[in-house]
């Protein structure tokens, strides 16, 4: 016996349709209202049937289950194809597993054993390969460590190719002695002291009245003596500066590849 929905009901069945397709996890419940006898049992067997779904048999695990509040409400909805029960009964009812489901569950649980030992199989012998390179790349490295040979010994230098200590702060000083000399020396030229009347004359562009000579005391040195000891200061300033000189030229030859004073290893 086919029936013809109306234009609501075939809206309804739509939106039972969308709802439990596409929009369950955000609504858990679909309501249908409406007045007594206006087909809302026989929407709802049509829209589970739209579904492919199907109502679950007696003692079965699966399917739909339809419910009621009260005893005639599950009478006259069975009496539609809908097979329904109360909601007390649903709440006590002891449901045991057939023959053929224990034979289902028995062979799923004996396929998931045999997953999982063979799991465990692959696992243990990951797990030893792994030790095993680990315990190979150990043994390479301490083998690498152990093959480090001496080929050829080193020679001990001939003589010292740096300076002493001793050496170097005797260098330093008489390059700071040297130094200051020319600094006082350079001071000297760029501000000469006025001696004569001349020089005055010509710093300062006035010309001296009178001049009053430095008279000599039995103290004084004379002149002569002060040109020995000008020209004995003048000799320790050019030996103090050829030394410095010798002391320089023989490192940088070192450094650029001559050696001044070659010796002969042993």
């Amino acid at each position: 016996m086919s029936l013809t929905l109306s234009d609501a009901q075939t809206r309804a069945i739509a939106a039972i349709r969308d709802w439990y397709l596409h929009r369950t996890h955000a609504q858990q419940v679909f309501r249908v209202f409406g007045y007594a006898g206006v087909g809302k049992t026989t929407i709802t067997a049509m829209a589970i049937e739209a579904l492919g779904l199907r109502p679950m048999t007696p003692g079965g695990l699966g399917g739909v289950i339809f419910a009621a509040f009260t005893g005639k409400a599950v009478h006259v909805m069975t009496q539609k194809g809908t097979p329904a029960q109360t909601i007390h009964g649903l709440i006590y009812r002891f449901s045991e597993a057939t023959p053929d489901e224990i034979a289902r569950v028995t062979e799923e649980l004996a396929a998931l054993e045999r997953e999982l030992s063979q799991l465990n199989e692959q696992f243990t012998v990951i797990s030893r390969r792994q030790a095993d390179a680990q315990m190979s790349q150990s043994l390479e490295q301490q083998r690498q460590l152990t093959r480090f040979e001496v080929l050829e010994p080193a020679i001990p230098p001939s003589y010292a190719i740096s300076r002493s200590k001793r050496s170097i702060a005797m260098l330093g000083g008489i390059a700071s002695g040297l130094f200051a000399l020319g600094v006082a020396f350079v001071l000297e030229i760029l501000n000469p002291p006025l001696r004569t009347s001349g020089q005055m004359e010509r710093a300062l562009g006035v010309r001296p009245v009178i001049s009053v000579p430095m008279l000599g005391t039995g103290t004084q040195k004379s002149k002569p003596d002060k040109k020995k000891r000008s020209k004995f200061g003048l000799g320790v300033l050019v030996a103090m500066l050829v030394g410095l000189i010798a002391l320089i030229a023989k490192p940088l030859a070192g450094l650029i590849g001559f050696n001044l004073n070659p010796r002969t290893a042993p």
